[in-house]
């Protein structure tokens, strides 16, 4: 009695028409205990692939679904498995895949394996998968199918979404832009709003209209950012989407969502590395973000057997305990010879220690090996170039020359300042007053220059007149 009892709790969460065959057969003949067993087993199996996509694990998904196709001679579970398994194939990203599940739909479709309630999702998956294999015709008889064979307004929105689709592939991003906008401004359906926002988002980056982008992505993660934790797989395209616009904020949001929401180990690991990497893009100057990137590559480092991003993870919390000064950057060098990448981060934190320790006369000794760091070195650490991080240096240098008297340095210093900094220097009441006594001693004619332009205001009249004293004497 319990087992039976047990039986019909499982069947009950099958979607309904699970529910109907799940007791009786074509026949109209009560279905065998046995095969009862096997729909569950088959289901659960499902069930268990699909967790495994939403948590972003493709490959072992696909293996999976291939060994069930290979399997299965349960009629029931065909339609649902097919489906399953072209969306796996397509989210495997190859062209032959995608091309093998074009055919395994139409096929599908054709011989009716595909049930009417699965017809909608399948061909949704067409117009993407022709569009994968260049096929934007084939696409677009699918896309329009949709608004022909489906009555209901939440498929035909689907059917514009769709056609929008076609024009993001065709970069008619104006057109997908219009039809997408009218889908948004008309539907009520939450989720729908989500897939629109989400296509319309990328249809702005393309368009180069990337603050309407940046201010769509906020309200779509605002309303709706648990629509994201059905598929993993959407969620990081989404992510490595925000994170080419410069907008990782956003990103942080559903990969800490993505990560809360995880059951699987190999899925947890993932979504931490992949979040902590991401606090690291916003860690220049950010102490907390790099504290929280920390953080979670120490309890990736803790785990009992090795996780994939061992080695990265080393590198990583190595690179944080340099740029908090736990460990010197000498050691790190040494520990990466060969490497350039951390060569080049060693030598920005190297330049940044010399700044700090006002050690100026070894930054202007190395200045021509340290120009050589990249911007995306230097952007790692919150700077734009390196030619942002020495106007940086140089406006605590020329401060530290003012108060310490230090006119000479002052003077070879001013010939490289930019005139941004300059001008700072000399509407500044203190700093002008410091430097009208160092120019006393050691004159500098390009701040005299710079003084007496236009712009300048009547601060400047005072400098001008001490220039023009200076000169003649």
């Amino acid at each position: 009695m319990k087992k039976i009892l047990l039986i019909c709790i499982c069947i009950m969460s099958l979607n309904s028409k699970d529910f109907y065959y799940s007791f009786i057969g074509e026949n109209k003949k009560q279905i065998s205990e046995f095969k009862k067993n096997k729909i569950l087993s088959g289901n659960y199996k499902l069930n268990t692939i699909k967790r495994l996509v939403r948590e972003g694990q493709i490959d072992e998904a696909y293996d999976k679904i291939v060994k069930f196709q290979d399997k299965n001679k349960l009629k029931i579970l065909k339609s649902s498995a097919t489906l399953l398994y072209a969306d796996i194939m397509y989210k495997k990203g190859t062209v032959r895949l995608a091309r093998k599940a074009v055919w395994v739909l139409k096929q599908g479709i054709n011989s009716s394996i595909i049930q009417k309630e699965d017809l909608l999702e399948a061909y949704k998956l067409l117009v993407v998968l022709n569009l994968r294999i260049n096929k934007p015709k084939d696409a677009k008889y699918y896309a329009r199918s949709i608004g022909k064979i489906f009555d209901n307004p939440l498929s035909k929105a689907y059917g514009k979404i769709a056609l929008a689709q076609i024009h993001i592939y065709k970069r008619q991003y104006t057109k997908a832009i219009k039809i997408l906008y009218k889908i948004l401004v008309k539907t009520n359906n939450i989720d729908v709003a989500t897939v629109v926002a989400d296509e319309l988002y990328d249809a702005y980056i393309l368009a180069k209209e990337n603050q309407k982008a940046y201010d769509l992505a906020g309200k779509v993660l605002k309303k709706n950012i648990k629509f994201y934790a059905n598929d993993s797989f959407l969620a990081l395209k989404k992510v490595d989407k925000l994170l080419d616009a410069n907008m990782p904020n956003f990103a942080i949001e559903i990969l800490k969502m993505l990560l809360a929401n995880a059951v699987e180990p190999q899925s947890i690991n993932r979504f931490k590395f992949r979040l902590a990497n991401t606090y690291m893009r916003i860690a220049g100057k950010n102490k907390e973000a790099m504290m929280l990137a920390k953080e979670l590559y120490k309890d990736l480092m803790a785990q009992k057997y090795k996780t994939p991003y061992y080695e990265q993870v080393k590198i990583a919390i190595d690179e944080i305990l340099m740029r908090e000064g736990k460990i010197d950057t000498n050691m790190v060098a040494q520990k990466y010879y060969g490497s350039e990448v951390m060569e080049q981060k060693v030598l920005l934190q190297e330049l940044l220690n010399l700044s700090k320790q006002k050690k100026y006369n070894d930054i202007h000794r190395m200045k021509n090996i340290y120009n050589k760091i990249s911007n995306t070195i230097t952007k790692r650490f919150g700077y734009k170039n390196i030619a942002e991080v020495f106007d940086t240096i140089n406006a605590k240098m020329i401060k530290f020359y003012l108060e310490n008297e230090k006119c000479i340095e002052l003077s070879q210093v001013l010939h490289t300042v930019k005139d941004e900094s300059l001008n700072v220097l000399i509407k500044n009441d203190k700093s002008r007053k410091q430097l009208f006594d160092c120019l006393i001693q050691v004159p500098d004619i390009r701040s005299y220059e710079m003084a007496k332009k236009p712009s300048r205001q009547k601060e400047t009249l005072e400098f001008i007149s001490l220039w023009k004293k200076l000169l003649c004497c």
